[in-house]
């Protein structure tokens, strides 16, 4: 939030305006700046370090330096969109809240990551990996045993050799040894240990004959073949 920053007394934060006036005492072993009108804070179980660190339950104060939502919570995030991922100590599982704390999506996720623009957010449960969206609707069943941020073209990476598309339709089929990231419009995919490129319709655009490939860049790859290097150029439109 603009026109606050975090200050650092004995180890412990609190709150300065624009002018170094003192908003909130330095009383919280952690706090992170203002997002949306609230700032995460913290405070530990005990003084007991183990491995790990100091336990610490978190919340979020609003500002006026109120605890706005109770320092409860075993993990949690800065709020983006109007929500904020925290983890229940009493579920040991992450879920969503709004600004107010109200929970929107229930605590039942081993992880969940961030909310993209179009509100949807990887998540994993019961070790297999999926897509929701800010309202807790499943977009992407709970099938895959890893999936890749979405790129710009709107696909991820699901397992390690095929990908997705965000309604969960399979777009390049797990059919190939390795697939990289697309780039451009196009991703480098491995068969019998040669490399060549697919585009997001799954066609291949360039055989998969070479020893090694680059990604895209300005509608240009680097490849090599049997010991020598040369370029492969595609027609290029800025993304």
């Amino acid at each position: 939030m603009g026109g606050w920053a975090s200050l650092l007394q004995m180890n412990i934060y609190g709150y300065v305006d624009q002018e170094c006036n003192e908003i909130v005492e330095p009383f919280y072993p952690s706090a992170e700046d203002f997002s949306e009108g609230r700032a995460k804070v913290s405070r530990r179980e005990s003084n007991t370090r183990n491995a790990y660190g100091y336990d610490s339950y978190y919340g979020y104060v609003d500002a006026g330096g109120n605890e706005v939502i109770p320092l409860e919570f075993t993990g949690a995030y800065s709020f983006c969109y109007g929500t904020a991922r925290v983890k229940s100590k009493e579920f040991d599982k992450w879920g969503v809240i709004d600004l107010n704390g109200e929970v929107v999506i229930p605590f039942e996720y081993d992880g969940i990551e961030a909310f993209d623009i179009d509100g949807l957010a990887l998540a994993s449960k019961d070790g297999k990996w999926g897509v929701i969206n800010s309202s807790g609707e499943i977009i992407v069943t709970f099938e895959y045993d890893s999936l890749g941020a979405f790129y710009s073209s709107g696909l991820s990476r699901a397992y390690k050799n095929g990908y997705i598309n965000k309604r969960g339709e399979v777009v390049v089929p797990p059919e190939y040894d390795w697939v990289g990231p697309f780039s451009e419009g196009f991703a480098s995919v491995m068969s019998d240990d040669k490399v060549g490129f697919v585009d997001t319709n799954s066609d291949v655009v360039i055989p998969i004959m070479y020893d090694e490939v680059a990604s895209f860049s300005r509608g240009i790859s680097w490849v090599k073949l049997d010991d020598k290097y040369g370029l492969l150029q595609i027609r290029y439109s800025p993304w």
